[in-house]
């Protein structure tokens, strides 16, 4: 009598690896990719970090493939969340003050991966500036202002306007130590003594702001 023997098999879902991809552009030209950028990934879920990658020359970079979740006891997918951050910034851009928080989305064992594109944008080095009344912190118009660099044992000019009742913005600045001086004085008013010194940093996460004010007696207009 033949007899047969059945081998029961137990499977297990293949679940597929997750792919995070980056590609880097500038905040103004979405043309412009950006290499030099660094990003870590953290698996917060397990608390664990990854590692870090640095966008090529063509703005692009990808982690290994990472683990996306398991399968708990009832048979469910329960997915891991990443948290990637850019640490590091090209030169001559401000840091993103933001992280990105994710999950990879799981369908099915079919894939053999997930990838997921993140396009994150860099604003390049920038100030903000405002001329003002002291006392009312009204604008002020009409005053020639200079945007300067410390070079060397001087400083470079890098660019002039005459200020107008909104704030006038200025970007694509270097790192270094910069000064804004008055060179004219809006009518009636007497020159700033003293420029405003500052400094710009790759790590920035905020714009900096800076106001110009005038205070004191008007002078008199000779008509």
């Amino acid at each position: 009598k033949d007899s047969k023997v059945f081998q029961q098999v137990s499977m297990k879902d293949q679940i597929p690896k997750g792919i995070l991809k980056l590609k880097k552009r500038d905040g103004d030209d979405n043309e412009k990719l950006l290499g030099g950028a660094r990003f870590r990934l953290m698996n917060k879920t397990l608390g664990l970090d990854i590692g870090a990658v640095t966008t090529d020359e063509k703005g692009q970079a990808a982690f290994e493939p990472q683990p996306i979740g398991f399968m708990d006891q009832q048979g469910n997918f329960v997915p891991y969340t990443y948290v990637c951050r850019e640490v590091e910034s090209p030169s001559g851009y401000m840091i993103p003050d933001q992280e990105f928080e994710f999950q990879f989305e799981y369908e099915d064992e079919k894939a053999s991966s997930i990838v997921l594109e993140y396009d994150p944008v860099n604003h390049s080095n920038r100030i903000l500036t405002e001329k003002q009344l002291g006392d009312t912190g009204e604008p002020l118009e009409g005053a020639l202002i200079r945007l300067q660099r410390r070079s060397g044992q001087g400083w470079e000019k890098i660019e002039e306007w005459f200020s107008k009742k909104q704030a006038h913005l200025v970007k694509d600045l270097k790192e270094g130590r910069y000064r804004l001086i008055e060179i004219e004085p809006p009518k009636g008013f007497e020159v700033l003594a003293e420029p405003i010194e500052f400094s710009i940093s790759d790590t920035m996460t905020e714009i900096p702001h800076l106001i110009l004010k005038n205070f004191g007696t008007i002078v008199e207009i000779q008509k």
